[in-house]
């Protein structure tokens, strides 16, 4: 797929591994993301009965992102969070650590929001600091992409 991001801190949430023109279009730049990458490898996972650890089938490379959103309206920030929410979809970003723009399947564990008090924007009120987590459906183990 070729690039579609029109800059590397802006994110795109589709329902398809393949975002629509109206998806690219939505793509938003947050106010932060957080990155990291997890290995499924603990010291208790993988451990057969007798104690031996058989690494060699779990993910030595989850992805998941902390995005924190900027101040917005209610109803702007609605239409970002309600498409993470309780679902699966994908996710096109920037990678930093392959270098390299890519989708991949996500769900969001966990949301949060604070609520600014004042007369802003009509009244409507102002949401900041809205976040909410991109997990990794999958992964990788020995850069082959699992999920």
């Amino acid at each position: 797929m070729a690039n579609i991001l029109t800059k590397r801190t802006n994110l795109i949430i589709s329902a398809t591994s393949t975002p629509t023109s109206a998806e690219i279009s939505a793509q938003f730049s947050p106010k932060a993301i957080q990155f990291s990458v997890d290995s499924l490898a603990t010291e208790e996972s993988g451990r057969t009965a007798d104690g031996v650890m058989h690494i060699d089938w779990i993910l030595d490379r989850t992805r998941k992102l902390e995005v924190e959103l900027r101040p917005d309206t209610p109803d702007n920030l609605y239409a970002i969070l309600n498409k993470v929410q309780g679902k699966i979809y994908y996710l096109t970003f920037f990678d930093p650590i392959t270098n390299a723009e890519m989708t991949r399947k996500m769900y969001t564990s966990n949301e949060s929001v604070n609520w600014y008090n004042g007369r802003i924007f009509s009244g409507l009120g102002l949401i900041q600091e809205a976040k909410f987590s991109c997990i990794e459906m999958g992964g990788e183990k020995n850069g082959v992409v699992i999920g």
